[in-house]
């Protein structure tokens, strides 16, 4: 909407009252769940014709739809969209990859701890029990540079909403 007076010249006239305009970060913003929204409900009515038929087609047109969700919720920076409609949300969820170094792992652990753990390697599911049980914890792991996190790739879930 203008906010210029009927003759072209500014005046101390505002036109449009208390309305804001979109930005365009908004209106892409909406765009972007608007199109997401399109796609989760497109796989909802795959769910309802797989539950019918079972048809091969679907499940491959649901897994391009997925990959088309995933990719684009990751382009446009959204973890989560909800659709009201078929009351699903897509959400991203990032994981992580650990990685231990032994050589910092090493004078963290006692005698018996570098036997369970430190193999040729480090034996990361021993180690996990250690964080599990309280012996260790993830930040001194980090901090003393025993591990390093590499995050993996998100994955896509369709939950349920609550209504």
């Amino acid at each position: 909407m203008s906010d210029r007076a009927p003759d072209g010249d500014l005046g101390d006239i505002e036109f449009g009252g208390d309305a804001e305009e979109k930005t365009h970060e908004q209106e892409t913003a909406e765009s972007d769940v608007t199109y997401c929204r399109g796609l989760i409900q497109e796989l909802a009515g795959i769910a309802k014709e797989l539950a019918k038929r079972g048809v091969d087609p679907l499940v491959t047109r649901e897994q391009e739809i997925r990959a088309l969700l995933k990719a684009h919720m990751l382009d446009a920076h959204l973890d989560r969209v909800p659709d009201p409609k078929t009351m699903l949300a897509a959400r991203l969820q990032f994981g992580f990859s650990d990685i231990y170094d032994a050589d910092e792992l090493e004078p963290l652990l006692t005698k018996a701890q570098r036997k369970k753990c430190l193999v040729v390697g480090v034996d990361g599911p021993a180690v996990k029990k250690l964080v599990e049980t309280g012996v260790l914890d993830y930040d001194t792991l980090i901090e003393k540079g025993a591990l390093t996190r590499k995050p993996r790739s998100p994955g896509l879930y369709i939950d349920r909403m609550k209504e």
